[in-house]
């Protein structure tokens, strides 16, 4: 069982740090037109007489991080409401699939004691990737770019709109990082 378990850790991390790695060998072109676009901002229907409307793109819909949370037993993030209105079916489908067979619960004796130091390291790397990610997001979404202004509809933001500063209209993201990083832990318990 080490040998597997040794052989998961392994792969984890290298797909976790090839992503991220992979990130800042996107050119900027590419990366503003095809992956932080605009995309769904402002975009909705009307369901029963009122305005559905979408948030836009965010890195809260890839489906690595539902998969890696699931089988890691963390609770989703998304509501009911944002994964139906954002994440296709199928993907959810899968999710719920992974968190159903998540076997953080049933891993709590001594017998599996070196498989929840293997599940630990994983969700350490895990961690460490969204306490990375964290710091060099947030410094981006804080600098002036016209680049992003399509985002906000080509509006900046102006004080009176309930928004008075970028660092208020940043704090609800700022706080769900945290919270996510605050979340990823692997605590194990020896009955």
């Amino acid at each position: 069982m080490k040998v597997g378990t040794r052989r998961l850790v392994l792969s984890t991390c290298a797909v976790l740090l090839r992503y991220y790695a992979s990130c800042f060998k996107i050119p900027k072109h590419i990366w503003l037109r095809y992956c932080q676009g605009f995309q769904g901002w402002g975009v909705g229907y009307v369901v029963n007489g009122q305005l559905i409307q979408y948030s836009g793109l965010s890195g809260n819909h890839v489906l690595a991080f539902h998969i890696l949370d699931a089988f890691f037993g963390f609770e989703r993030y998304l509501s009911n409401e944002d994964m139906v209105r954002y994440i296709p079916a199928r993907q959810r489908e899968f999710s719920r699939v992974v968190r159903a067979h998540s076997f953080r619960s049933r891993i709590n004796d001594e017998e599996s004691h070196e498989i929840c130091e293997e599940m630990a390291k994983l969700v350490n790397q895990m961690r460490l990737f969204r306490a990375a990610h964290r710091s060099r997001v947030m410094p981006y979404l804080k600098e002036p770019a016209p680049e992003r202004q399509p985002m906000t509809a080509g509006k900046p933001l102006r004080k009176g709109d309930g928004v008075e500063s970028i660092d208020v209209a940043l704090k609800p993201l700022e706080d769900m990082l945290l919270e996510r990083l605050r979340q990823t832990m692997w605590e194990h318990r020896h009955d």
